[in-house]
């Protein structure tokens, strides 16, 4: 029988219609982490913090990981935050039985970085169970890692976040390099951190986050960005004025104010990417977008 604290989540689920035949297809799942995490207690007959305290963060000299606990007062745990209405603000509560396997674990870049160095010995797994873990099956994703390559390298990756709280670890195999960014902020752009990190693993300049000023530009000029611009047939960014404001609005995306930083280099202030507006003989012909270290082109097409 399932322990009670797991029975109502997998109850929740278990008589909905999947929503593709297994094997078929992927599809990201917090609730495939439980399900594991129960596999994992019947299997060894042990609840799942315990296992993986035993199996795996002692082992691996792990000190200051392991499960949360909403109830022990656990030295030095970070608090989370948020923003709400443009202020930062705490974080909502959440009962850890919630995301349990999927979501409770807490740790350090430390410990992290020790996690790192037992996946490249068989202290935690075999060499055949590791490279079966870094296999990718669909979508590049394979047992717990996205796996992709980088300029040529081999990457394994995941992402997480909760609320207060973001992550992203990196590994780049054949050259040992290591990336983990964890913030306290459920919002804490560590996708933009650890690309500005890999670039400097790399020996690569980095533009050093600044802040943006916006100036206020002519009612001509602001007409002159008004439009469609085409990314691909079926993704456009339309900017369109209101009043003094520029708002823009992606395909199936929510409206986005941006502002000038200068003549024809558009921010938003939401989200770190910048919009420079091209001209051919002074006529506005498209854009193009800066974002996460990418720059993709858009022509104006209306």
């Amino acid at each position: 029988m399932l322990p009670s604290r797991y029975e109502e989540q997998v109850k929740s689920v278990w008589d909905k219609k999947m929503d593709f035949d297994p094997g078929t297809k992927w599809q990201y799942s917090n609730t495939g982490y439980v399900m594991l995490g129960q596999i994992i207690e019947k299997a060894s007959g042990k609840p799942w913090e315990t296992y993986l305290q035993q199996e795996i963060f002692t082992p691996a000299g792990m000190a200051d990981t392991r499960a949360d606990s909403n109830s022990e007062v656990i030295s030095k745990r970070a608090a989370g935050y948020a923003i709400k209405t443009g202020k930062p603000t705490n974080a909502r509560y959440i009962d850890m039985h919630i995301p349990n396997v999927a979501g409770a674990l807490i740790s350090t870049t430390g410990d992290l970085y020790k996690w790192d160095r037992a996946l490249t010995s068989n202290k935690i797994l075999s060499e055949a169970s590791r490279n079966k873990m870094w296999t990718p099956d669909k979508n590049n994703y394979a047992y717990g890692w996205g796996i992709g390559k980088q300029n040529g390298k081999t990457e394994q990756s995941h992402d997480g976040g909760i609320d207060g709280f973001s992550t992203f670890l990196l590994r780049v195999p054949d050259d040992g390099v290591l990336i983990v960014v964890l913030s306290n902020f459920e919002d804490g752009k560590t996708g933009d951190v650890r690309r500005g990190l890999a670039e400097i693993a790399y020996g690569r300049t980095v533009d050093t986050p600044k802040e943006r000023t916006e100036i206020q530009l002519d009612s001509a000029t602001l007409d002159e960005y008004a439009g469609r611009y085409e990314f691909a047939p079926t993704f456009s960014l339309v900017i369109t004025r209101e009043g003094n404001q520029l708002i823009t609005q992606a395909t199936g995306q929510a409206k986005i104010p941006v502002f000038a930083e200068a003549k024809d280099i558009l921010f938003p202030k939401v989200m770190p990417a910048t919009l420079h507006i091209q001209r051919v003989d002074g006529k506005v012909t498209g854009l193009i977008l800066k974002q996460g270290g990418r720059e993709m082109k858009a022509p104006k097409v209306e």
